[in-house]
């Protein structure tokens, strides 16, 4: 049956890789934890600048201090912005001999400490020394019951900034402390000198040289008005709209960067393109956060959003998780199964029945499933042992290849299908699948020609896409794709606004190739009839629709042939976002995105309405 297709999304997870990344063919049949995009650096010593950010007041009372910071990592070999640091660790040293400072001269000298910060001035290292001591009259106890202590140490984004003398901005307020109630205070003094003798003015950053193990950016999702990014540490991140908590963040608020949720162990991310994400974590549970309508969330409940992360009921070995879209999500299980929740009112749980379920269903008799799809239009597929298809859900178009137009709450085979790797949907009653051969076959609604053989009529059961043998395969979610084939991008379907980028603004039911690119390696579809594809350069070219700069370029116009986003970093795979946003996770680890900034999308703090070039996200947390 037809349903309004209420939000965009083209989900699809390989057991074996991260959704954006080039699947290649496997015949893998035991369900793996998906990898993260680019393996992590291991553990390097880089100068790191940072803005001292304190999260309490710092006592220096004996002992070492630990500090947050906000840091940005510079590569080792180019020197590039790698990633942002969010938690590190700087030392204060304490010293325990008299400091010889203006002030009485009488009594004995106890309770001294000594911090010192290096700042880096136009190239040249200085280092600021902090020291204070307090001298004490009618005091027979030793110097470990007398103390000299800051007590307001907790400014945000105290710096060494500003002050000629290269002081920290602002008085450190200083108190003494004695066990003996009988000792009175005849001195307490601080000093601050920098080195080399020079002014601190313009001082910034703080510099910091250690070793830091680099975290990389793993998958990431979109609901159509934001993104979530789950990190290699198992933390994630998200910005952009908060509409019914999207953001998970325990608020609605749109955040223009980066906001860290209560989620620290995940594998792997989806959204259901209407402000809700599922989680699947290390322990093989999932966690949800947002719109919960439809019992999306899998919580146990329906009709209440939850502005953070819950568990869904039920599952205990995910190793993936996928949307259709529509208000519902499935779990691949370990097992070769599926779990689902969410609506169900065309059978797309899979459980036999044609409800709503709150709390996770298992699918009925699926087993060997090694990857899973979700088309947007209420069904899902997955491949299984051998590279056989089923499908289950709606089937107004023949979505399910079944040679019917039945829908089934159940999986049903797609007819004739053999030696399938992975299945992509454009998110409107079509399917197809990438076969371990080379070939595509497609199948269900072709009025557009998205089916790719030569053809404009729908097809219930599968038919070969004409002359491409490919690698990986994308749709932009709207009646087309285009595959990746020996470093050429192959397009088929809808053509009207350029978005099969043969320099053509027509529709075409046969691949045809995107204008001068034979060097791709991935290629993915924003929702907004625009493509990208990630180079083997690691540059990113776009074409189709750009009116909200979604091509990157510098323009704001569409292009019918691909034209080169940047200036950039060298990208990783691209992620596509349902409202004319695109994303890059770069190799650095950072993550650029163009495009409509509606609701902070952007993820870089900016308040405009849309970038027409990459922009970073700002301060990823790792």
């Amino acid at each position: 049956m037809f349903r309004r297709r209420i939000g965009f999304v083209v989900a699809a997870v390989v057991a074996t890789t991260w959704v954006g990344m080039a699947a290649s063919p496997t015949s893998a049949t035991t369900p793996k934890p998906p990898k993260f995009a680019g393996a992590a650096p291991a553990a390097v010593t880089c100068a790191v600048k940072a803005k001292l950010k304190f999260s309490s007041p710092l006592t220096l009372s004996g002992g070492v201090s630990s500090v947050t910071v906000k840091a940005t990592l510079k590569d080792c070999v180019s020197g590039d912005s790698a990633l942002v640091i969010k938690k590190g660790t700087l030392t204060g040293s304490f010293a325990g001999s008299p400091i010889n400072c203006a002030g009485p001269s009488s009594g004995v000298a106890k309770g001294t400490f000594s911090i010192a910060w290096k700042g880096l001035v136009n190239g040249v290292v200085r280092t600021t020394t902090y020291k204070g001591h307090a001298t004490f009259a009618n005091s027979p106890v030793t110097t470990a019951g007398e103390q000299l202590v800051s007590n307001a140490f907790g400014q945000e984004g105290l710096q060494i900034l500003g002050a000629d003398s290269g002081s920290f901005p602002g008085a450190m307020s200083l108190s003494a402390f004695s066990t003996d109630t009988a000792a009175t205070v005849t001195q307490m003094c601080e000093t601050r000198t920098t080195t080399p003798a020079g002014h601190g003015k313009g001082i910034k950053t703080l510099t910091l040289t250690g070793s830091a193990t680099v975290g990389s950016v793993g998958q990431m999702a979109s609901d159509g008005a934001g993104f979530c990014a789950a990190l290699a540490s198992g933390l994630v991140n998200c910005w952009g709209s908060g509409t019914d908590g999207a953001l998970g963040n325990n608020s609605v608020a749109d955040s223009r960067v980066p906001v860290i949720i209560a989620v620290t162990t995940a594998t792997g991310l989806a959204s259901d393109a209407t402000h809700s994400y599922c989680a699947s974590l290390r322990s093989g549970a999932v966690d949800c956060w947002g719109l919960d309508t439809d019992g999306e969330l899998g919580n146990g409940t329906s009709g209440g959003d939850s502005l953070v992360p819950v568990a869904v009921s039920g599952v205990t070995s995910a190793v993936a998780v996928v949307s259709d879209g529509d208000h519902s999500y499935c779990a691949l299980l370990a097992s070769g199964g599926a779990d689902c929740w969410g609506l169900g009112t065309s059978g797309e749980l899979g459980n036999g029945a044609s409800t709503t379920s709150d709390v996770a269903v298992a699918v009925s008799g699926l087993s060997g499933a090694t990857s899973l799809a979700g088309e947007g239009n209420g069904s899902y597929c997955a491949v299984v042992s051998g590279g056989a298809v089923e499908c289950w859900g709606d089937n107004g178009s023949g979505d399910l290849g079944d040679n019917s137009t039945t829908d089934a709450p159940v999986p049903v085979m797609v007819t004739g299908l053999s030696g399938a790797s992975s299945v992509v949907s454009d998110g409107t009653h079509s399917y197809c699948a990438v076969l371990t051969s080379g070939p595509v076959e497609c199948w269900g609604a072709g009025t557009d020609g998205e089916l790719g053989n030569g053809a404009t009529a729908t097809s219930h059961v599968p038919v070969t896409v004409t002359g491409i043998s490919a690698r990986s395969l994308a749709s932009n979610g709207n009646h087309s794709y285009c595959a990746v084939a020996a470093g050429a991008v192959d397009c088929w379907g809808l053509g009207g606004i350029g978005q099969l980028g043969d320099g053509a603004t027509a529709n075409s039911d046969v691949p045809v190739a995107a204008s001068g690119i034979g060097d791709a390696a991935s290629v993915g579809g924003d929702g907004s009839n625009a493509y990208c594809a990630v180079l083997a350069t690691e540059a990113v070219a776009c074409w189709g629709a750009g009116g909200s700069g979604q091509l990157g370029n510098g323009g704001g116009a569409n292009s019918d042939v691909p034209v080169t986003a940047g200036p950039m970093g060298p990208a990783v795979s691209i992620v596509q976002e349902g409202s004319a946003t695109f994303c890059a996770p770069l190799a650095s680890n950072a993550v650029d995105c163009w495009g409509s900034n509606g609701g902070g999308a952007l993820g870089d703090g900016s308040g405009g309405a849309q970038s027409l070039v990459p922009e970073t996200v700002s301060d990823l947390t790792l």
